[in-house]
């Protein structure tokens, strides 16, 4: 279990979106660390095929990125359910941004 101290009463978490950087020597991550963020959320991340701008290429970037930006940094996978009747149309997204026991084992 992570338990984690409060400190000033407050928690600033970022989440941050892949694409484009405002720098592209820096990771958004870094941006938003150097503003003040304590944990990082990592959004619309495909965890079969991590990308990262601003981050050189790497076996593990997600790891890689924790290290650089010296926070948690978490990945926001998506509950679907393919077999549940929608009321209107379901975006597809790639296996790799969805929350199954497969994405769940790789983003560890």
């Amino acid at each position: 279990m992570l338990y984690m101290q409060v400190k000033e009463e407050r928690f600033f978490l970022k989440n941050i979106a892949s694409g484009r950087s405002v720098d592209p020597s820096l990771t958004n991550s870094e941006v938003a660390r150097a503003f003040g963020a304590d944990l990082i959320l990592l959004n619309v991340i495909d965890v079969f095929d991590v990308k990262i701008t601003g981050l050189p290429n790497s076996n593990d970037p997600i790891r890689d990125l924790k290290k650089l930006v010296g926070r948690p940094v978490g990945v926001n996978l998506e509950p679907v359910d393919l077999s549940a009747k929608m009321l209107e149309d379901v975006e597809k997204i790639s296996l790799g941004r969805t929350s199954s026991v497969e994405s769940l084992k790789k983003s560890r």
